[in-house]
């Protein structure tokens, strides 16, 4: 009788992960994007947006900046930049070329990346 309840009670506890368990995939299998909405954030190339032709405004002190300029494609609705990990995210202004300002200038020697994040709404 013994072994009787504890197989028993095996068999529901193992019922109600793959209950679950398919719960769960079938949420996240759910989760979709519609195909006109554009997203990227990343290191590498990431599908969704290109960016290229990178370069700095100088402040009149060389060792300091004052922009940060590229070209995105598509265009986003909006775009973001960070140049340093953990650092502040600055707002950029969209257009032919993407500009993105800080509002005090930030020192060279302090940039170890140039990371965007933009979003097509």
């Amino acid at each position: 009788m013994f072994r009787s309840k504890r197989t028993t009670k095996m068999v529901a506890v193992l019922v109600m992960a793959l209950v679950l368990a398919s719960v769960t995939y079938a949420f996240a299998a759910a989760n979709t994007m519609p195909a006109d909405i554009a997203a990227g954030d990343g290191e590498i190339a990431v599908t969704g947006y290109t960016v290229s032709n990178i370069a700095f405004t100088h402040n009149a002190d060389r060792s300091l900046l004052d922009a940060v300029t590229f070209d995105i494609s598509p265009t986003p609705a909006t775009a973001q930049v960070q140049l340093e990990s953990g650092g502040a995210w600055y707002d950029c202004t969209e257009g032919a070329t993407t500009t993105c300002t800080f509002p005090s200038s930030v020192t060279v020697l302090s940039v170890t990346q140039v990371r965007v994040l933009a979003t097509s709404y």
